[in-house]
């Protein structure tokens, strides 16, 4: 980078930030790439349609601006004063209508994986497609580091302004847009100490995050359980005018009343009646002038709790709802990170797994210039964000509902019964607004995941078997874990060795849909690596070491692992077969070089958490996938009966390869015991 072509340089905000970290770790996920697309109708002028974009590129920091975090202490933006235009122009008129659809949904594939270097700017790409005479599909593609859906509008004007005005023959005179650097100086001078008391408040004596997975795709392959997929419901126009009607009536928002059915349904699928969701906000402060017109990334995701009494009414409960978020406005710049930070929570756990976003810009941007012949229809944007479920609410001449859900933590039928259930209780809610909230019903017949289970408010329910052992290590880091002979544990050290090979093995690529074969003598080690691969987001696959060589490649050669985790002395035993070996004790010191942090979730409670084989005493041995959410329902029944706990300690008799020796490690291990 050139230094005379640096404009400015400043920091970046906490959402910048967040969205940086999840775009440099997950670079093949596309997260974070919005894409724009119109269709323009009219006496559209490409010159000057794309001298207008040029206009707004000059006019505008943020579309020149870059992100650097190499060799920095922190992360920074740069504004650089010149960029090239990235424009490209294709002409699609021979082609049929169903070519030119079939056309457009292949580019907007390529277009979303393609991503942004955040280093290199300009972060955003622009594509004319000519399809008839009077028709265009116009494409822009931007990262959200430099803007929010507030800007969509504000940009759509000023380009149409400027086509207008150079389609006419006069000079574009936009006024000079205030910088965004304005806004990151306004939250550095913030005094956050009432915030922190707040948030404290907020999140004190929750016992455990709100965890909305459904079950996941077990019979699919993890490459065709990758990306994201929005389904959507269009509400009538009399369920959209029954709640502009409602909101009226009770004085409550519209908002409001989709987050309160939102909150309504984590207590059915949870079990719980002390939810939480993330919220996106705009986090425009009104006392930084000319905020509503500065384009740049403003948006902030908070927390919301709900804690719902199932005798009260309905419409209290919506009323409690609002004065909350109002409460909160004045804490919506907080950085959720922190958030996380001041909870009680242990690290590494998040508070929720979906967000709720309800989009209060106007969708539809249209020309301002009263004369103007041009016409846009057809507005659609898409966003992948990291979370796992995310709720968007449309309004405007009808409501539109968009589920987006990552293929890898739940299954297409589990969303859309999930998004059912949730019209329909919205539905019933507008009904019957004094009813109790335990009395409001949800689609007939649906499956909610917490109906059936041994205890509906334990709150351990929707946690992986290997996240109750990180609960336990945090609260009882220095209690001994495992003892083998001489050698001993604490939940401390069996936590961070477990994390090390867990870290050693998504590098190596294991993943969700994975199996990891462990060949090893028992030891105090071979937990560890048990743990690291189910914390890898794999399942295990024990065989003991005392089975003969016929049967060992028999059962590798039907479970084909991902990879083997052995010691040098066993190596041998495994064969050739082509499946990578990872050597525990000779390679321990790169292992224990990686990082001793808990990975972020991977594994989901329908994953598999492991496979044992059958004896084969009645022909060829069969192998049975076991999930996480078996174990875990009978660890917390074996808890309820024997009262199981840190003062307990536990014999592991049986080898792991037969399914009673698995059994036995996880009560332990899961509530305090030791092993």
């Amino acid at each position: 980078m050139s230094m005379q072509n640096i404009e400015d340089i400043y920091e970046l905000s906490p959402m910048q930030q967040g969205m940086l970290f999840h775009t440099l770790s997950e670079p093949d996920r596309a997260l974070y790439i919005l894409q724009i697309r119109a269709v323009l109708e009219g006496s559209l002028d490409p010159i000057a349609f794309k001298q207008a974009w040029r206009k707004v590129l000059e006019n505008n920091p943020v579309f020149r601006t870059s992100f650097h975090y190499k060799e920095l202490p922190k992360p920074l933006q740069v504004v650089n004063r010149k960029v090239a235009l990235p424009w490209s122009e294709l002409d699609w008129r021979n082609e049929s209508h169903d070519e030119q659809k079939r056309l457009l949904d292949a580019l907007l594939s390529r277009d979303q994986l393609k991503g942004f270097d955040p280093s290199h700017a300009p972060l955003f790409r622009l594509t004319l497609i000519r399809l008839g005479a009077r028709s265009y599909q116009f494409l822009w593609t931007c990262h959200h580091l430099l803007m929010d859906g507030w800007c969509l509008p504000l940009i759509m004007r000023e380009v149409m302004t400027g086509h207008d005005a150079l389609q006419a023959g006069q000079s574009v005179a936009h006024k000079r847009a205030l910088p965004y650097k304005d806004y990151i100086q306004w939250l550095q001078a913030r005094d956050r100490s009432e915030e922190e008391s707040f948030w404290r408040n907020e999140l004190n004596g929750l016992a455990a995050p709100t965890l909305l997975l459904e079950k996941t795709v077990a019979s699919s392959s993890s490459k065709e359980r990758e990306g994201y997929v929005d389904i959507e419901v269009i509400l009538s126009t009399e369920m959209r005018e029954r709640i502009i009607s409602f909101s009226r009536q009770h004085q409550l928002t519209p908002n409001t009343i989709m987050q309160g059915a939102w909150a309504l349904l984590l207590s059915r699928y949870s079990g719980r009646d002390d939810v939480m969701y993330g919220a996106t906000v705009s986090g425009r402060p009104a006392d930084l002038e000319g905020v509503e017109t500065m384009i740049g990334l403003f948006i902030n995701t908070l927390p919301v709790r709900v804690r719902l009494n199932v005798n009260e009414a309905a419409i209290a409960m919506l009323k409690r709802l609002q004065s909350r978020l109002a409460e909160m406005r004045q804490y919506e710049t907080s950085p959720l990170v922190q958030i996380q930070g001041w909870g009680e929570l242990p690290r590494g756990l998040p508070l929720f797994d979906s967000i709720v976003v309800f989009e209060n810009y106007p969708i539809d941007p249209v020309s301002p210039s009263q004369g103007s012949s041009l016409r846009i229809r057809e507005v659609q944007y898409t966003n992948k964000n990291n979370f796992p479920i995310t709720l968007v609410i449309l309004p405007g001449a009808s409501f539109i509902l968009r589920l987006t859900f990552d293929l890898a933590r739940i299954d297409r039928s589990t969303a859309e019964g999930l998004l059912l259930n949730y019209t329909a209780l919205l539905r019933d809610l507008l009904e019957r607004p004094s009813a109790r909230v335990s009395d409001l019903r949800i689609q007939e017949g649906a499956q909610v995941r917490a109906e059936g289970g041994e205890d509906r408010n334990d709150r351990h329910a929707d946690l992986s078997v290997h996240e109750l052992f990180q609960l336990q290590a945090e609260m009882r880091p220095d209690d001994v874990a495992i003892v083998f002979e001489e050698e001993r544990l604490t939940y401390s050290e069996l936590n961070r060795q477990s994390n090390q090979v867990a870290s050693f093995l998504i590098e190596a690529g294991v993943g969700p849909g994975s199996v990891v074969a462990l060949f090893q003598r028992r030891s105090a080690r071979s937990l560890v690596s048990l743990l690291g691969a189910l914390k890898a987001g794999g399942a295990y696959l024990p065989i003991d070491v005392s089975q003969p060589d016929k049967r060992i490649a028999l059962v590798l050669e039907d479970a084909s692992p991902s990879l083997i985790i052995t010691d040098r002395s066993l190596v041998g035993r495994v064969g050739d077969n082509g499946i990578r070996k990872i050597c525990i004790d000779t390679q321990w010191p790169e292992i224990s070089a990686c990082s001793q942090e808990n990975p972020r979730r991977r594994a989901m409670p329908g994953d598999a958490i492991y496979v044992v084989y059958t004896s084969g005493s009645t022909g060829r041995p069969k192998g049975v996938v076991v999930e996480h959410r078996s174990v875990v329902n009978y660890i917390l029944a074996i808890r309820d009966r024997t009262n199981i706990g840190q003062d307990c300690a536990m014999a592991l008799l049986q080898p792991l390869s037969v399914d009673m020796g698995n059994t036995v490690i996880f009560p332990s291990l899961c509530f305090g015991g030791c092993l």
